[in-house]
């Protein structure tokens, strides 16, 4: 998985996780953590987790105030949601209050065309 070779941290967090497709491809490599405001999609991920026998750490959390200690991971990573937080500067700054010094902030977002093409 390509994200094991950008981060060679022991514990990482994913904001916004959604159905935690992701997670299932990295979470046996890492102590892996994941906040996301949807219950719903916390309990998708959890059962995506299981099927693909592996773990992690999730919970309900809104990343405007991410519900960990600062200096918390080694690695947070932020996929297709960035665009779609309504306080942009407020969720950079709790992701980066929760990364430890020296860590890893990964967003990686896309930005749809209005007419969705």
């Amino acid at each position: 998985m390509v994200i094991s070779k950008l981060t060679p941290s022991v514990k990482v967090l994913e904001a916004l996780f959604g159905t935690g497709y992701l997670l299932t491809h990295y979470a046996a490599d890492f102590e892996v953590y994941g906040a996301n405001y949807n219950q719903k999609m916390v309990e998708i991920a959890r059962r995506n987790l299981a099927q693909a026998g592996v773990s992690a750490y999730l919970r309900h959390g809104d990343v405007e105030s991410l519900p960990y200690e600062a200096e918390s991971f080694d690695s947070v990573v932020s996929t297709m949601a960035f665009s779609g937080y309504p306080g942009g500067a407020k969720a950079t700054s709790e992701m980066r209050r929760v990364l430890k010094e020296g860590g890893r902030l990964i967003l990686i977002d896309v930005n749809y065309l209005w007419d969705g093409n």
